[in-house]
């Protein structure tokens, strides 16, 4: 879609020449106050001012930044071999596509104006960065799009290799967990939590392998564990 937010110098040509001076400045838009009134389109509302005799024109820019869209690395691994390989074109394009875009640019304007107590506005965005998702969200979207384009037998069999592997990897984890003196020490809530903190702080690899297991927090992983430890009397 057309780029179609004016920048900051066409709107000085367009003041100087319809005989307004420009204000940077920022409101609250309320689009349930009585007071203020939206004009959708830019040139009516501009027409408008012009109309009124109003001779400042508040304006405000809005940026969108590339680090908010850009999907890092991290956020594209651990996955099945298949999901993985897919994932990473699919990324890959997606990322490409990011940085096209000249985030110098800014992505909404706000201008307005105030007439006998009434405030009139008017913004225009940039709906191709306004229809992105932000990079986490992009991720699940892609996930999903990559998940529905493998056969059902094959996405089964992938599934059920995953989760073995996913057991198989929870199994050593707390087999190292529980074989750790300071661990058999952390009997209360506030104990685990330190422990929770400086053990993964030293195996951040593991931080991240529960977080693709469905732990949003280490701590409930040591929770569940540590319930398993003492039902076993190891904490005695």
């Amino acid at each position: 879609m057309e780029y179609q937010i004016p920048l900051k110098e066409d709107l000085e040509s367009l003041a100087k020449t319809r005989g307004f001076s420009l204000v940077n400045g920022t409101i609250e838009i309320d689009r349930e106050s009585e007071n203020q009134i939206k004009i959708p389109n830019q040139k009516e509302f501009l027409d408008f001012h012009v109309h009124v005799e109003n001779k400042l024109l508040f304006y405000n820019y809005l940026y969108a930044y590339e680090e908010d869209y850009l999907i890092p690395n991290e956020y594209n691994q651990g996955y099945e071999e298949t999901i993985q390989e897919r994932l990473n074109m699919e990324i890959h394009e997606y990322n490409k596509m990011i940085k096209e875009i000249d985030f110098q640019k800014p992505s909404l304007l706000l201008m307005y104006y105030i007439k006998e107590g009434f405030l009139f506005y008017n913004y225009t965005v940039w709906e191709h960065v306004f229809e992105l998702s932000e990079y986490e969200e992009m991720v699940e979207i892609i996930v999903k799009k990559v998940v529905r384009e493998i056969p059902e037998e094959r996405l089964k069999e992938i599934s059920e290799k995953t989760q073995a592997e996913k057991d198989k990897q929870k199994q050593e984890l707390k087999e190292l967990i529980f074989a750790d003196s300071t661990f058999k020490t952390s009997t209360n809530l506030r104990f685990r939590k330190a422990y929770t903190a400086r053990f993964f702080q030293s195996h951040p690899e593991y931080q991240e392998f529960l977080r693709h297991a469905g732990y949003s927090h280490p701590i409930f992983f040591i929770e569940e564990i540590w319930k398993e430890f003492k039902e076993k009397g190891l904490h005695k």
